[in-house]
């Protein structure tokens, strides 16, 4: 079973934005689980300050979606999709429409390797955005469904 880390984040659509939010979503889209985790002291006088004019002050135990970045995210990801999906092999942040490589962040050890090598390449190429990079584009998404196929 492949897990997915599905991530959203206003960063750079709202000022002052800069948090990231996920969940994790099994391939049959039969379970979803948030992630939270609750603030230590130093988070909460963080978003004490990122925050003034909020009523409620936040206080250490208080639980939170809000990660200051991918890694901390993807860390308690990993956490909590090898204890929440016992049966799963694979955990990959990306959603499970999107076609491509995605960052492979628990599986494994080829598709780690190989696929997270792709998933950089195509980072580099920006995807489709550029027309001259389709081509590309293509071959390494072919790559990605071999390397998956065989990972399966």
């Amino acid at each position: 079973m492949i897990v997915y880390l599905i991530v959203s984040s206003w960063a750079g659509v709202s000022p002052g934005a800069f948090h990231v939010y996920g969940y994790l979503r099994d391939d049959d889209l039969d379970s979803k689980v948030e992630l939270t985790y609750a603030m230590t002291p130093a988070q909460a006088a963080h978003f004490n300050k990122d925050e003034p004019g909020r009523r409620r002050a936040y206080k250490a135990g208080n639980e939170s979606s809000r990660f200051m970045s991918y890694d901390n995210l993807e860390q308690l990801a990993i956490k909590v999709y090898r204890t929440h999906f016992p049966g799963a092999t694979i955990l990959m942040r990306g959603k499970p429409s999107a076609c491509g490589p995605k960052k492979v962040l628990d599986g494994p050890e080829p598709l780690k390797t190989e696929g997270n090598a792709l998933w950089r390449r195509a980072e580099a190429l920006h995807w489709y955005n550029l027309r001259s990079n389709w081509q590309e584009m293509d071959d390494i998404s072919d790559e990605w469904d071999q390397l998956l196929r065989v990972a399966m």
